[in-house]
């Protein structure tokens, strides 16, 4: 008896191994459940509430370390003519430029998200930032960096073929408008609240124009424009 119990003792105790195992468990699911929680369900994306948590968290990170950290906001939608363009799940403020064109769906969203993940690098962050505005937060990245990565997607986008949509070319005049607004901490905003603020003033900007355009915030609170075509998707 006295040798069986040296020997359990010596092995450890399997009910004890047991109840870590079970405590290791229950502690991944917990953290699965709080990361699911976190993404929204119907886009498969980072939800808002991540969105604004973890800019919070870069911005502190970019003033602590005295670095630098851009914002691109993001909007497609999909117009049957060249120009006409409208994003009817947004501000009324944002303009209307004719009829014949639609918001993406939440399946669009779904891809744009994951087309969108797969050309960032791993430690840039995309996220729903309202209704169907997407944001990209860019650490570490200055205005123009931010301005040519923007460039970059915007024409990957572009050229991209969503599901379900018939393949757009000149001959169909079915275009994919492209909209985004950058901004730049600490050279455009100080603060999480200002730094969104200026980018979705500039995403607001882009908006209006009757093709694909990207719009940065300059020091001087004018509007750069980089780029305003319209480029068949094909």
């Amino acid at each position: 008896m006295q040798q069986k119990t040296a020997e359990l003792k010596q092995k450890g105790s399997p009910f004890a191994e047991n109840s870590a195992a079970k405590g290791a468990c229950l502690l991944n699911r917990i953290k699965k459940l709080e990361e699911l929680a976190l993404i929204d369900e119907e886009v498969g994306i980072y939800n808002s509430k991540y969105f604004h948590q973890r800019l919070d968290e870069e911005v502190e990170r970019a003033r602590r370390h005295s670095l630098f950290l851009s914002l691109v906001m993001l909007n497609i939608t999909f117009s049957e003519k060249e120009g006409l363009a409208k994003s009817e799940g947004l501000a009324s403020t944002f303009l209307t430029a004719g009829n014949g064109s639609t918001s993406p769906e939440k399946s669009e969203l779904r891809e744009l998200g994951a087309f969108t993940q797969r050309r960032l690098r791993c430690t840039d962050i995309i996220a729903l930032a309202s209704g169907d505005i997407v944001g990209i937060i860019l650490p570490e990245t200055v205005d123009d960096g931010a301005l040519k990565a923007a460039e970059r997607l915007c024409s990957e986008i572009e050229s991209y073929n969503f599901t379900g949509r018939e393949k757009c070319d000149e001959a169909t005049s079915r275009f994919i408008k492209v909209s985004m607004g950058v901004s730049c901490f600490p050279l455009h905003a100080t603060t999480s609240t200002d730094l969104i603020g200026t980018a979705r003033s500039m995403l607001r900007q882009a908006q209006k124009n009757s093709a694909s355009s990207i719009k940065l915030f300059s020091e001087q609170n004018s509007v750069h424009t980089k780029g305003e075509r319209a480029c068949p998707v094909s």
